[in-house]
C-alpha cells in the first residue's frame, strides 16, 4: 500500500513538473509588444503662402510615432494662433486672415507641440490684368488673362485662380474662373478681375467674326512672390 502511495505521489510530482515547464515555455514564446507613442508633430505647408485678409489657408498636422510611422492628425489636435487679432484657426486647421500682421501657428497633442509656422496676413491694394491691351479675339477662339495682386507692403502675387473674373458682355465674350476668355460673337466686352473688395481696371476685349482654331492656354499654379517693381 505504501508503495502505491509513493508511486502516486511521484506521478503527481512529475505531472506538476511537466505542467510547470510547459507554462514556462509558453510564457517565453510570447513576444513582448510595445505600443508606439507620439514623438513629434509637423505642420504643412511650411512656409505657408501669404494670406489676404478675409481669406483662409488650410493647414495639415502630421504625427510621427516612436516606431517611425506617421499619421494625419489635423482634426484630432489643438490648433493655436499666437496672434488672434491677425488670424484665427479652427479645430480643422483652417486659418482666416483678420488684419495685417504675422502670427505663429502651432498644433498640440498629448503634451507635444509642433514647431511654429509663421503666417503673414496682408491686404490687397490693387489688381493688374494682362495682357494689356488684350489681343483681338476671333469668334470661337480663346485668350488667357492673368491677374497680379499688389499688396499694401509693395509685394505682389499671381492671383489668377483666386480672383473672380467677369465679362460685362457675355454675348460677345465669356471668361471662366481661371481667366480664360472665349469669343462668342463680334463686338467688345470689358474684362475685370476682383478680389477682397478690389477690382481691376476694365480691359476692352474686341471679338471679330473670323473663326480661329487658337488652342486655349492653360494656367499655372499660383504662388506668392515679393517683387520690387510693377509689371
Amino acid at each position: 500500500m505504501k508503495r502505491k502511495q509513493v508511486r502516486f505521489i511521484g506521478y503527481c510530482l512529475i505531472v506538476g513538473l511537466v505542467a510547470t515547464l510547459a507554462l514556462g515555455m509558453a510564457g517565453c514564446s510570447k513576444k513582448t509588444t510595445t505600443t508606439p507613442t507620439l514623438s513629434s508633430i509637423a505642420i504643412t505647408p511650411n512656409p505657408p503662402p501669404t494670406l489676404t485678409v478675409t481669406y483662409s489657408q488650410n493647414f495639415t498636422a502630421t504625427a510621427t510615432y516612436t516606431n517611425g510611422t506617421t499619421a494625419d492628425i489635423s482634426t484630432n489636435i489643438e490648433w493655436k494662433s499666437s496672434e488672434n487679432r491677425f488670424a484665427t484657426i479652427d479645430s480643422g486647421g483652417s486659418a482666416t486672415g483678420l488684419a495685417v500682421g504675422t502670427t505663429d501657428i502651432t498644433a498640440t497633442l498629448n503634451g507635444i507641440t509642433s514647431p511654429p509656422v509663421t503666417l503673414s496676413v496682408i491686404t490687397l491694394s490693387s489688381i493688374f490684368v494682362t495682357p494689356n491691351p488684350p489681343d483681338n479675339l476671333a469668334v470661337g477662339s480663346a485668350e488667357q488673362f492673368t491677374a497680379i495682386g499688389y499688396n499694401w507692403d509693395g509685394s505682389k502675387a499671381h492671383i489668377t485662380s483666386q480672383v473672380t473674373w467677369a465679362s460685362d458682355n457675355t454675348g460677345t465674350a465669356t471668361i471662366n474662373s481661371t481667366g480664360l476668355a472665349t469669343g462668342v460673337a463680334a463686338g467688345t466686352a470689358n474684362i475685370t478681375a476682383a478680389m477682397s473688395g478690389v477690382t481691376s481696371s476694365p480691359l476692352s476685349l474686341t471679338v471679330g467674326t473670323t473663326a480661329s482654331t487658337t488652342a486655349p492656354t492653360t494656367t499655372t499654379t499660383t504662388t506668392y512672390v515679393t517683387p520690387t517693381t510693377a509689371p
